[in-house]
Parts: structure tokens; sequence; C-alpha cells
């Protein structure tokens, strides 16, 4: 922005940020009134203007300064408590120049906001931005020189592969952005893509590479809502000594062949998961290999969901939800339950598919909350009867 007033260059950023054609107003005055006030404020903010010998006749300025009128006057009307006390000429100035003071007030608070940030160091920083989109994050490249390279030591990675096909002359930056990123250690990597064979070699690499350089938090998430052969995830997964939080969705898992050993993961979410020749023992098995598990989200029964059985079986376990899958599917199928969890305290059952539950060492059970569609028959009645029971 351009600083026409030496105390309240102000005015010309923060209306900038507030389109003064869309401002919200709380009142509708007369037209030809607002007019003759937008005309009043420009010959003020003029001769403020010409009497600091900062004045200009470039048109650019000139209709910026008709731009920041119409914003003043807006705000005036919007504090005005009536149409007379708004149409007051005589203190117009006044007013202009109490205004003025206020958005001095904001433009100092937001810099010292602002001062406050920079004071940081870049490593707190960059855990900061570790919270954003790595898009969003990438935005902050353009506040200073100091800041161009400081989301590229970001220790975390999201990304959309759906939004750069293979074929897009942007793969060839993807891949380079995914390479400088991989020269560090992350934190965090989340990914949403599309099958095809293409990239799940990449995808699948990639997730291998950062497993086993120790990433805390993984997210991947199959935006086609498919699984072919290619889509299980490397078993590399399954053996991370670092993991602490673990989010599938609409991926295949595989049985490992060997004991799954996740000692840090604490919270894992499985959705619509299709796993290899419906094996119950592959998520029983992930489930058990998790020493220090507390929150375990499932979302059930989606029409690539093979697994029939679930069997929930932990001593760490504190928090566990059920829910039925978005893409649920009834045809031909009997879901059962089994859940043994000495020390679950909060569970929520959201999940209308289930047919047979059965429940085991629930001592230290605090709060269920349990949401299910009854049918016409008392089957559904009476599986949450047992399970209640039990």
């Amino acid at each position: 922005s351009i600083a026409y007033l030496s105390k309240d260059s102000v005015l010309f950023s923060v209306a900038q940020m507030q389109n003064p054609l869309v401002s919200p107003q709380k009142h509708h005055f007369n037209v030809r009134l607002r007019q003759d006030m937008r005309l009043k404020i420009f010959a003020i903010l003029q001769r403020k203007m010409e009497i600091r010998g900062i004045w200009t006749d470039a048109a650019t300025s000139r209709t910026k300064l008709r731009s920041f009128s119409c914003f003043l006057e807006t705000k005036l009307m919007n504090l005005a408590k009536s149409e007379e006390e708004y149409s007051d000429f005589g203190d117009l100035e006044v007013r202009i120049d109490h205004l003025l003071n206020r958005l001095l007030d904001q433009r100092r608070a937001m810099k010292n906001v602002s001062d406050g940030i920079n004071a940081l160091p870049d490593s707190l920083i960059t855990q900061i931005l570790l919270w954003l989109p790595t898009k969003d994050s990438a935005k902050t490249s353009v506040l200073s020189s100091r800041w161009r390279n400081l989301w590229l030591d970001v220790p975390g990675l999201e990304l959309e592969f759906r939004d750069f096909p293979p074929s897009s002359s942007k793969s060839a930056a993807i891949n380079n952005l995914i390479d400088r990123f991989m020269e560090s250690r992350l934190q965090k990597l989340k990914i949403k893509y599309v099958d095809c064979n293409a990239s799940l070699f990449r995808i699948s690499k990639l997730i291998s590479t950062v497993v086993n350089r120790g990433v805390e938090h993984l997210a991947v998430e199959s935006c086609s809502r498919f699984r072919d052969t290619n889509s299980f995830m490397p078993l590399d997964i399954y053996k991370s000594k670092t993991l602490v939080s673990l989010k599938l969705a609409y991926v295949g898992l595989s049985n490992p062949g060997f004991v799954v050993s996740l000692p840090c993961l604490k919270s894992m979410h499985l959705e619509s998961i299709m796993y290899r020749n419906g094996d119950p023992f592959i998520i029983e098995n992930l489930i058990s290999g998790c020493a220090v598990l507390e929150d375990l989200t499932v979302c059930w029964g989606g029409s690539d969901d093979n697994l029939l059985v679930l069997r929930v079986r932990s001593q760490s376990l504190r928090r566990f939800c059920l829910r039925s899958s978005p893409l649920r599917t009834t045809s031909g199928k009997e879901y059962a339950v089994e859940i043994d969890a000495p020390g679950l305290k909060y569970m929520n059952f959201r999940n209308d598919l289930t047919d047979r539950v059965v429940v085991k060492n629930l001592k230290s059970l605090f709060m269920i909350d349990i949401d299910a569609r009854f049918h016409l028959n008392t089957m559904k009645e009476r599986v949450i009867s047992e399970f209640l029971g039990g």
C-alpha cells in the first residue's frame, strides 16, 4: 500500500483488507446524502495531503483516495446512531480524525503481533507452520526474504496427487518438492491420491521411506474409493518404532507374515479398509501389536470392506469408536464384533450393520454412546441388549 498521510497510512492497508463496496452496513441512509458525504470526506482527505505536501495528481492515487473515502463513509454511517448524527457536517473532520486514530491503533496492534512472530526463532516458526497444509504454509514465502524458504524447512508434508496427475507438466516440480522434503526427517505426512499404477509405486516408496526415517504422524487416503492389487500399504508400516498416529482410508492391508510392532502408536483410524483375502487376523494382529494404543476408530462395512469379524483385543485401549462406513452395504453379509479391552473407558457405537456383539472385560467402561438403526425385526434389539448385558 502507498502511504499518503503520515499518521494515517494505515488506512489504505485496512481498506485493502476490507472492500468498501461490500462492507457490512447497519443502516441504509439516503443515497444522495451518502454521495454528498463521500465528496466531503474526499475533500478533507485531499486537503490533509496537500497540507503535508505529498499530494500527487496521478490517476491511480485519486482512485485509491476515492475508494478510501467510500470506506470511511461506510464506517461513519455504521457508527452513527441516526441519520441526523450521520449528516452533521460540522464535526465531520473531527469524526474522521477520531476514526483514523482508531484504525491507526489497529495497525499498531497488528504490527506488534507481526513483530512478535518475526522475533521467534526459525525452528519455532516451522513448528507452527507444521499445523498448516503445505500449500498454505508455502504462501508465507511472500511475506519477506526471511520467510521465502522457511516453509521448505517445515517437518511435514501434505499432498493431493489428484491435483497433479503423472502426465501433468507440474509432475516434475512436485517430484522435486517431495525430494527436497525427503532430505530431512518428516514428523508428519498426509497423502491423498487416486488409484493409478503410475503414481501408486511412487506413493508406496514415499510411505516406506518416511516410515523408515522416523515419521510420527501418517495419514493415507485413496480418493477413488476402490482398491486394486497395487493399493495395499507397504509392510514397513507394521514395524515403525516412531509412529504415534496412523490414519488409513480406502486402502488395502495385507498380513505382514511377521509380528507387528508399533511401540509408540497411540491413535489409529481405519476407514473402509480392504483386508487381503478377508483375513480377520490382519486387524487383530495390528491392534495387538500396539502396546500403548489409546484411541481406535474403525469405519466398517464398505462395499469393498471384506472383513466380517472385527476383533478388538487391547490392554491399553481407552477410547473405541465403531461406525458404519459411508459406503456401507448389507448384501448377503453378516458382521460380528468381539471386544476384549479391560481398560476401555469411552465407547462410541454408531453402527447399524453388526449382527452379533460379544464383549469381555469392560470393567472400566465409564460412558457409552449408542446410535443404531432398528429394523422391523427384533434382532438388533437383542444385539444391543446382549451387548449391554455383557
